[in-house]
């Protein structure tokens, strides 16, 4: 609240209004445009500001009920939801790749000298990439 309090000239809460929220939303927006971390990606992701504006909701709707607010309603801040990501799944042929590795590590193990440590290794490895394929 101290934000919008010395962003906007805000005296009291009771003066906050839907113009407030949307130009600190837009201030997020802008934001995320300008900085960027040293890799390069921008630094206030769409997760963050969807986030920022969740808490900054349920805010307003504390002082919604606790009667702090006239103006300012909480269903009047829309909050676009954050499409999901589609999920990246492996093709056959990566999958053949990976059992065929798992296979033939094990195969090196038995057949060479190894410690105890190393065999379990390989055969958990083996035996834990078979248990998530299979369900």
């Amino acid at each position: 609240m101290r934000y919008f309090a010395k962003l906007y000239g805000l005296k009291d809460t009771a003066q906050l209004n839907v113009t407030h929220i949307h130009r600190f939303h837009q201030y997020l927006r802008e934001r995320k445009k300008e900085r960027k971390d040293p890799n390069g990606n921008q630094f206030f992701s769409e997760t963050f500001i969807y986030k920022t504006m969740i808490r900054i909701k349920a805010y307003i709707k504390w002082l919604d009920e606790s009667s702090y607010l006239k103006t300012l309603k909480p269903s009047e801040i829309p909050i676009q939801k954050i499409p999901r990501k589609v999920p990246e799944f492996l093709t056959k042929q990566e999958i053949k790749q990976i059992l065929t590795y798992l296979n033939d590590l094990v195969l090196k193990v038995e057949t060479t000298k190894c410690l105890k440590i190393e065999k379990y290794a390989a055969y958990m490895r083996r035996a834990l990439v078979r248990m998530l394929y299979t369900t």
